[in-house]
């Protein structure tokens, strides 16, 4: 007989990235649109700028954290031979751990991309179909 393997849906996280997400999105176009009503082009510079910035940095530490970007979690047979149990244990313990401490800064990196995929949208698709692009 084969047994459900599936995993539960994890709410918490879930509610958590929407969050992050719409935190993300609303702060940029609000000050986007505090810049434009004010007609602050340095500010715009200045909000754009930061916002490179803050995406670089949080895929850069989480390529760093995790020592790439899709480092596999090791299996026991995976590590060499030399190792002991416990070595080979506490390797695949340290694996787990930088992923849970990178789930946050993944979270961001979403929130990031979903902007900027916005953005690109608003700039660049929408004038397209209209025909004023």
């Amino acid at each position: 007989m084969k047994e459900n393997t599936r995993k539960k849906f994890n709410w918490r996280l879930f509610w958590c990235l929407l969050a992050i997400v719409a935190g993300v999105f609303l702060l940029y176009r609000g000050l986007l649109a505090l810049f434009a009503m004010y007609d602050n082009v340095l500010g715009y510079k200045i909000l754009t700028t930061g916002y490179v910035l803050a995406a670089s940095g949080c895929v850069l530490a989480y390529t760093l954290i995790n020592r790439g970007l899709s480092v596999p979690v090791p299996e026991y047979d995976d590590l060499p031979d030399e190792l002991t149990y416990d070595e080979k244990t506490a390797v695949i313990e340290a694996v787990r751990e930088r992923r849970r401490r990178s789930r946050p800064l993944l979270m961001f990196i979403f929130a990031f991309i979903f902007t900027f995929g916005f953005e690109v949208i608003e700039l660049f698709t929408i004038p397209f179909f209209r025909g004023t692009l």
